[in-house]
């Protein structure tokens, strides 16, 4: 396992800093049974819950709670990025709230603290210096070097990203961004397909798995109409796909990958369509 800038004290410190907020007593009481004198990152996190599903994407929680709420998480999640981790709070509280429940204000206001605990959160460890999902953006942003200047008239190509995951989207956004490309995010493929219809891009860069339409439904969607059929069209997961459905998409990346993996598919896909590749 390559985990980037991540050591042993850093996460000790995350986790008491997540602890210091998130309850009101005794934090080395609350502390979880961890060995911060073992011998390697690796062996600490065997005591967290992995959470990767079908994906590759590695991602690790310590469901710590808070005072009024004890199923709020602390994540340890790898970035599209590989071998990038950053902390990040899970408030686990995405219930479908109706306005008809008897209960209805008070697991309102449950979600509002919540959402207070995990911004106070991820600031105190900005200010102490344990990576959050902005502290790793800015510095793929510092890795990635500027696109050099051209004195041209033809407008950067324009790359829609679409993924469900903010932080994704936004993690990807700021490296084509840097690299020069316009970029646009949304987070379901249906509101991809209506931008698509407004502004058409040069090229479409979607995650599979979202709320509603998935990806490849977005994609073979393209596909049926005459207008928007020669898009190309990257799928970007964690997940794994058949090769059935590589007839809708140009290409596939599996998360998480390195940033010139990315710049370069995506480079490569627009130099095809300016090839005319894949006219009939």
């Amino acid at each position: 396992m390559s985990i980037t800038g991540i050591d042993l004290p850093t996460m000790e410190r995350a986790i008491r800093t997540y602890l210091e907020l998130a309850w009101e007593d005794d934090v080395d009481a609350k502390m979880p049974p961890i060995d911060f004198s073992s011998p390697t990152l690796e062996e600490v996190l065997q005591s967290w819950t992995a959470d990767r599903g079908a994906g590759r994407m590695r991602r690790y929680t310590l469901r710590l709670g808070n005072y009024r709420y004890p199923f709020m998480k602390l994540v340890f999640q790898e970035l599209l990025i590989r071998g990038r981790f950053f902390f990040a709070v899970d408030t686990h509280d995405e219930m479908d709230l109706k306005d008809s429940f008897a209960d209805y204000e008070q697991w309102l206001e449950v979600k509002r603290f919540n959402a207070r605990l995990k911004e106070a959160v991820e600031r105190a460890w900005q200010e102490r210096e344990v990576p959050t999902f902005a502290a790793v953006v800015a510095q793929v942003e510092r890795e990635t070097p500027p696109a050099p200047r051209r004195e041209t008239k033809t407008r950067p190509a324009y790359v829609l990203i679409v993924d469900d995951e903010v932080d994704i989207a936004r993690g990807v956004d700021a490296i084509l961004a840097r690299s020069g490309y316009r970029t646009r995010q949304v987070h379901t493929a249906e509101d991809a397909f209506e931008s698509i219809q407004r502004d058409r891009p040069d090229l479409v860069l979607s995650d599979l798995e979202m709320p509603g339409m998935s990806g490849l439904d977005l994609a073979a969607k393209l596909r049926e109409d005459p207008g928007l059929e020669s898009i190309p069209f990257i799928l970007a997961t964690a997940a794994t796909i058949g090769r059935s459905h590589f007839g809708v998409i140009d290409g596939f990346l599996v998360k998480p990958y390195e940033s010139p993996v990315l710049l370069k598919f995506v480079s490569e896909h627009l130099g095809r369509r300016d090839r005319g590749d894949d006219a009939s």
